[in-house]
């Protein structure tokens, strides 16, 4: 058999073909080891902490949600060569972490935590945690009614009402897994009047309660908002006046009415708007008698109010005022009526002066006091620097020059002065 026919072929020197292949394969290996080992020392890798990688939850069935606290992060090692680490290469976005949902039905699961690099020079050797428990429950929705709540009641200002408040729409839905669901007892729409006189309607943010009054959170309500609609009604008006006591009949003879005082001598009242408005700045007590009287007393007296007006007081005491009568034997005594007088008011404005007289009690010489005619006494309130407006003044008492007079008491002895802009006909306007 020739040579070129059957037998293996023999290289220069006496050597087969495949002897050389072999040398050559093992020379090519030896320079890979050389290479990688140079590279290994010159850059060699490293494992590096990456913490903090957000987990995705995918593949979650139809219909269902997790339920409670779920691990949200894991903390990856990565090797890599220390170049690549070092220039920042390998960061968050090419790292990922990823628990497959796929297939799980409700309840309770222990679930594997799949961690890749899309860095194809780092690699992921390990992770913490490994595992993740997941909860999975049926979303359900169920209808309740919106309950709207005045939160602040004590807000009211005082002479008015609140009704009850109104949202619309009256009917939400509550969305989210079986367990919070049938937690919620209610949905609320809390309202704040924070003493508004006035109508309020504002939308509110709806919160889903538990039957102990506690918020259910993890659950949708659809829609999340309601329009609340409140309404205040003013009930009553209130006004401050002065108190003043009547008190017919004459006392023995030989003693006179030296003081009448009363406690308070302010009150505030409370009534319909339309009446309270139409009120004196001064109301009178039932009248106090005091015929025959020779010593001074004290009595609880009701006020004289106009019907539908009352005091405003937490007590039923608060209804009356405590008269204090003191009665003196006469040195010499009398009460005058003056009516009042005014000084000081500028061009262009009238005045109205309510009462427009008061009781003053004087006491000195019985000569002086039988001479004396009620012209002599000038009761005067002063308007200086007053402009329009309603004013409580205190006025002065002026006696005839040199009278030996005293006065003992005035009452009121404050008036209820308002001071209003003349018009061009003369008629004053508000």
């Amino acid at each position: 058999m020739s040579e070129r026919g059957g037998r293996p072929r023999r290289t220069q020197g006496g050597r087969f073909w495949w002897a050389d292949a072999s040398s050559a394969a093992l020379a090519l290996l030896l320079a890979t080891v050389v290479w990688v080992v140079a590279i290994y020392e010159q850059d060699p890798p490293r494992t590096d902490p990456f913490d903090g990688i957000p987990i995705k939850y995918v593949n979650l069935g139809p219909g269902l949600e997790m339920v409670g606290t779920v691990t949200e992060r894991a903390n990856l090692q990565v090797r890599a060569p220390t170049s690549h680490l070092q220039s920042q290469a390998v960061s968050s976005s090419v790292l990922e972490a990823m628990v497959d949902l796929q297939g799980l039905g409700e309840g309770v699961h222990n679930v594997d935590v799949r961690v890749q690099s899309f860095d194809k020079s780092a690699l992921v050797v390990g992770h913490t945690p490994a595992r993740v428990v997941v909860h999975l429950e049926q979303r359900i929705q169920r209808e309740l009614d919106v309950q709207p709540v005045m939160a602040d009641p004590e807000t009211v200002p005082l002479g008015f009402e609140a009704a009850p408040p109104v949202a619309s729409p009256r009917r939400v839905t509550v969305r989210g897994p079986r367990s919070l669901v049938e937690q919620v007892d209610k949905v609320e729409a809390r309202v704040w009047l924070r003493g508004s006189k006035s109508a309020i309607e504002a939308p509110v943010g709806l919160v889903a309660l538990d039957a102990g009054g506690g918020a259910v959170t993890g659950v949708d309500i659809v829609p999340a908002t309601a329009t609340v609609a409140l309404s205040v009604e003013q009930l009553a008006e209130f006004r401050d006046v002065s108190i003043r006591v009547p008190a017919p009949g004459t006392p023995a003879a030989g003693y006179w009415i030296s003081n009448i005082t009363v406690e308070p001598a302010a009150v505030t009242v409370q009534g319909r708007p339309e009446i309270i408005r139409q009120m004196a700045s001064v109301v009178e007590t039932l009248p106090v008698d005091v015929t025959g009287v020779k010593e001074s007393f004290t009595r609880r007296v009701s006020l004289n109010l106009p019907e539908g007006v009352t005091v405003y007081s937490a007590g039923t005491s608060g209804q009356t005022v405590l008269v204090q009568v003191e009665v003196t034997p006469i040195i010499g005594g009398k009460t005058m009526q003056p009516k009042i007088e005014w000084l000081g008011l500028r061009s262009g404005y009238v005045v109205n002066i309510t009462p427009s007289t008061v009781d003053v009690i004087l006491s000195g010489p019985l000569p002086e006091l039988q001479a004396l005619q009620v012209e002599d006494v000038h009761v005067v309130v002063n308007l200086f620097g007053l402009g329009p407006g309603r004013f409580q003044v205190v006025p002065t008492v002026q006696l005839p020059d040199g009278s030996n007079l005293k006065v003992e008491r005035m009452a009121p002895d404050a008036v209820e002065v308002t001071i209003t802009a003349e018009t061009a006909k003369g008629t004053a306007t508000p």
